[in-house]
């Protein structure tokens, strides 16, 4: 699982990022950037099946 960040350096290539880290497991998942998340907000697995978090 992996955080996908909208502001980032030109100089960063996402989708080389992706495609290196998705050959190291067997399923990778880029979750949206949420501000909320970032600044630390408590998410458990429960919430975030439900859809809630």
């Amino acid at each position: 699982m992996i955080t996908d960040k909208d502001e980032v350096s030109s100089c960063v290539d996402k989708d080389a990022i992706v495609e290196h880290l998705a050959g190291m497991c067997r399923e990778l998942n880029a979750v949206p950037h949420d501000r909320g998340v970032a600044d630390g907000d408590l998410v458990t697995l429960k919430r975030a099946e439900a859809g809630d978090a």
